[in-house]
């Protein structure tokens, strides 16, 4: 028996069919193709999870930055030696008058200074606000008597 003759008996008879060439190559084609696609995932996944952090990152970013706004009324101003307003940082504050505190809740929106007084005493009122390094300007609005008023911070 020749030498090519014994590799075929071989190859035939003794070795199993999971080792033939056409076989065998499938299986390998086919892990080949099931680790591209394990690795295809596991990219996406991995893009999909930077994805999310990047996006949770700026929320967070973007949330700290407006609750730590700054707010340029916050702190005491005075008109006068007789009248000044005082806004705290939460929204809160109280206009005095001699010795005499009427106290309030304001809003900022956009230029416009919306007070609420707690007591019906005073009006409610609304004015056109500027603040030009540490002097304030409200120009009178809805509920005033249209005045424009100057203030320093004190």
């Amino acid at each position: 028996m020749s030498h090519a003759t014994a590799a075929i008996i071989k190859k035939e008879k003794i070795m199993p069919d999971y080792y033939d060439e056409p076989s065998y190559r499938r299986h390998i084609d086919y892990r080949k193709s099931n680790h591209k696609k394990h690795k295809r995932k596991s990219r996406i996944t991995i893009a999909i999870i930077i994805i999310l952090v990047l996006i949770i990152s700026i929320a967070g970013i973007l949330t700290f930055m407006l609750l730590n706004k700054s707010n340029p009324l916050v702190g005491t101003w005075e008109y006068d030696s007789y009248t000044q307003y005082v806004f705290e940082k939460d929204g809160n504050g109280c206009l005095r008058v001699d010795d005499v505190t009427y106290d309030y809740t304001y809003k900022i929106t956009e230029n416009m200074l919306i007070l609420d007084f707690s007591e019906d005493v005073v009006r409610d009122c609304e004015y056109g606000f500027s603040i030009d390094e540490n002097k304030l300007t409200l120009i009178g609005g809805e509920n005033t008597d249209g005045g424009t008023y100057k203030l320093k911070k004190k």
